[in-house]
């Protein structure tokens, strides 16, 4: 099996009416260079008339908080696994949006380097169950995010105001739900 560490290119968003409860999810494109056996389960995943099985499992390096991993097992249509690597310094955010909406789509830059650029190339949804825990997060995200607003110049209680603000208007935006808009003709 593929242990191989997948860095993670570009997050976007894509919102369905009809995927996950119409939750606002992350569209996540990664560098399959190093692991060509994940570009390919995504693209067969897309052809294949049964739900593909995934086990994912966050984790992180003692001592070095830098980046986070999602590693992600699949199992069906074809096994194979890797660790896709969050740097929570820049990304971060995008382990709080998984948590929080319990999945986010995948696709290889093979098709784009962006969310609009893959729109309709193979692209598959792995959903992060809530019983896929990260106890240490909470704490690991919230040293970065007070690094950062101390760097912005705030002190004190004004970062940990910074702080809720910040992670409120992260979930407003998150759990918007797209409209269904209706015209008479």
């Amino acid at each position: 099996m593929n242990k191989k560490m997948t860095p993670i290119l570009k997050v976007g968003a894509i919102g369905n009416p009809n995927v996950s409860d119409g939750r606002l999810l992350p569209f996540i494109t990664i560098d399959c260079t190093d692991c060509p056996d994940v570009e390919n389960f995504i693209e067969v995943h897309g052809d294949a008339p049964v739900p593909g099985d995934v086990i994912s499992t966050w984790g992180w390096k003692y001592f070095n908080n830098s980046n986070v991993y999602l590693r992600l097992d699949f199992e069906r249509p074809i096994a194979t696994s890797t660790y896709l690597v969050i740097p929570v310094a820049t990304k971060g955010y995008v382990v709080e949006w998984i948590m929080a909406v319990r999945g986010f789509y995948l696709q290889s830059s093979k098709y784009g380097s962006c969310a609009s650029e893959g729109l309709g190339k193979p692209a598959i949804i792995i959903e992060v169950p809530s019983t896929t825990t990260f106890p240490v997060w909470p704490k690991i995200y919230r040293k970065s995010l007070t690094k950062h607003f101390k760097s912005q110049g705030f002190k004190g209680k004004a970062i940990d105001d910074a702080i809720e603000a910040y992670k409120a208007r992260q979930k407003e935006i998150w759990f918007r739900r797209p409209h269904d808009y209706h015209t008479d003709v």
